[in-house]
């Protein structure tokens, strides 16, 4: 089975015309990859033209040569400066205002073109997800969950950052990419919320927190677990975390506010006595923080992740990913 183009790009037209919008410019290779299923190379600047009355049109050097050969309406540019013969005709472009530089903004005004900031409109029908994307999305957490079963048991004595390659290591293995780097803290740098890996030696005594994911065919996963046997203080506060965790899973449905979660977050977590450090959690896709709305959406992929960081205790979160349902979530990981 394969994505749906044609209907993404109805979607997005009919959102243009609504909008006045003549045509929409982007170079975000997630977007071009939604509307065309063309991903290229990292590191390569591409874009995607999408006139409202015409099928988009990915604009590329000759590096990206391959294009024709996954999607027909291609045109290559010799230099830079081409691209502003292709646009100069579209008096009101929408663009994605998170992505564009500023050097590319300033030349186009040069153009007298209108531009209209269009970020939320080309990303937003990403929310919702087809079966196409849960599927990856679900291999990708299975492979995940693979992972950790990979590495339990095999931390005493290794540093994070070998412990980190380890995992890196079995994700190519296993044909798939990281989302993003992995995350490998133990002891009391666990209490670190975004910790980078580094050379310490992870002790018997220390419990470990392993946050990863991985990208299968774009679509990405992201878990988080605590490994290592947990006793006094450390056992109460990983148990309050689970607590919270549950909670606002039991409270998760079709049409309830991201605020209100949020509020229910912080609520549970004063309840307890601990500081909010970060938000109860993200919806994923194409980007391991894929477009969040204000109210959750039916068939939308979002992660919980309630953390609980104490300075010199350490850190302890549990995230999972789960389905967004109509009356309720579902659990997929």
């Amino acid at each position: 089975m394969k994505p749906d183009f044609q209907k993404r790009q109805k979607r997005l037209a009919e959102l243009m015309k609504k909008k006045n919008v003549e045509a929409v410019l982007t170079s975000d290779k997630n977007d071009i990859y939604y509307y065309t299923g063309y991903l290229g190379f990292k590191d390569d600047a591409i874009f995607m033209l999408f006139p409202a009355d015409r099928k988009p049109k990915i604009i590329a050097t000759l590096l990206e040569s391959e294009i024709k050969t996954v999607y027909p309406h291609v045109m290559f540019i010799k230099k830079f400066e081409d691209l502003f013969k292709i646009v100069r005709p579209y008096r009101i472009i929408g663009f994605d205002e998170r992505k564009m530089n500023v050097l590319l903004y300033k030349k186009l005004k040069k153009l007298k073109l209108s531009l209209k900031p269009f970020e939320k409109f080309i990303k937003m029908q990403r929310v919702v997800k087809d079966e196409y994307e849960m599927n990856q999305i679900k291999k990708a957490i299975r492979v995940t969950k693979k992972a950790f079963k990979y590495v339990e048991g095999r931390f005493t004595g290794k540093s994070e950052i070998e412990i980190a390659e380890m995992i890196d290591m079995f994700f190519k293995k296993h044909h798939v990419e990281n989302a993003f780097e992995s995350i490998v803290s133990s002891g009391e740098q666990s209490s670190f919320v975004h910790h980078k890996p580094n050379e310490k030696i992870v002790k018997s005594c220390e419990h470990v927190l392993v946050d990863i994911g991985c990208k299968s065919n774009g679509y990405c996963s992201d878990l988080t677990r605590v490994f290592g046997r947990l006793t006094g203080k450390k056992k109460a506060v990983f148990e309050d975390v689970k607590e919270i965790h549950d909670v606002i899973f039991d409270n998760l449905a079709s049409g309830v506010s991201i605020e209100a979660i949020e509020r229910l977050q912080g609520k549970l977590f004063r309840k307890k006595g601990y500081k909010v450090c970060h938000s109860f959690g993200h919806s994923v896709g194409l980007d391991v923080h894929d477009p969040m709305p204000d109210t959750l959406k039916e068939n939308m992929v979002m992660t919980i992740e309630p953390g609980i960081y104490i300075k010199g205790i350490g850190g302890f979160r549990i995230e999972n990913m789960i389905l967004i349902k109509k009356n309720k979530a579902e659990m997929l990981s």
